[in-house]
Formats: C-alpha cells, structure tokens, sequence
C-alpha cells in the first residue's frame, strides 16, 4: 500500500522505492524510523526513534535538503527531550513535474 501511494504520487513503483530508500538512509545511524505513510496527495508521515536531539535535527535538516519536499513541520515536541526521542515528522512531496 505503501509504494502504491508513493508510486501514484510519483510516477512509478521503481521510483517510489528508490524515494522510498532515499528517505530511510537519510536519517542516519541514531535515528530510526518505525512507520513512514505517505497518503494520495503526497502527505508524508513518518514515526521513529532518534538516539539524541541532534540525530533527529540532522534527519529534518537532510530530508529539506534532499529538495523532495514541499514543507517538513516538526512538532516542538520532538526537541524537548535530550535523548531517547520518540517523534514525528509530517511533510509533503513535491509533485514528481517539480523534481
């Protein structure tokens, strides 16, 4: 379900999964991610755990530079915690005609 959404939303499954792939390796050693949903319209959601505050600000940062999105919101709730985090990170893709 998941790279169909992504795959309708992007032109094609061998894409998607290249996307896909492209936004997991992203976030690095101390951050992992548990769930990533990306709904019809190019919503992202994604859910995880980063080991401390910095690995999870260099996910953010790397996902706005890897110029697939739109916008990343980070809930301030992210940041409260030193290490140990729990988050989640909402975004919205480009359209694939903007990549």
């Amino acid at each position: 379900v998941l790279l169909d959404s992504l795959a309708s939303f992007e032109g094609g499954v061998n894409r998607a999964s290249d996307i896909l792939d492209e936004m997991i390796k992203s976030a690095g050693p101390g951050v992992a991610v548990t769930s990533l949903t990306v709904r019809k319209g190019g919503e992202v959601t994604m859910l995880g755990v980063a080991q401390g505050r910095s690995d999870l600000l260099n996910f953010e940062k790397n996902l706005r530079d890897s110029g697939r999105f739109q916008n990343i919101s980070s809930p301030l709730s992210n940041i409260v915690r030193e290490n140990n985090i729990n988050f989640t990170l909402q975004g919205t893709l480009k359209s694939a005609a903007s990549l």
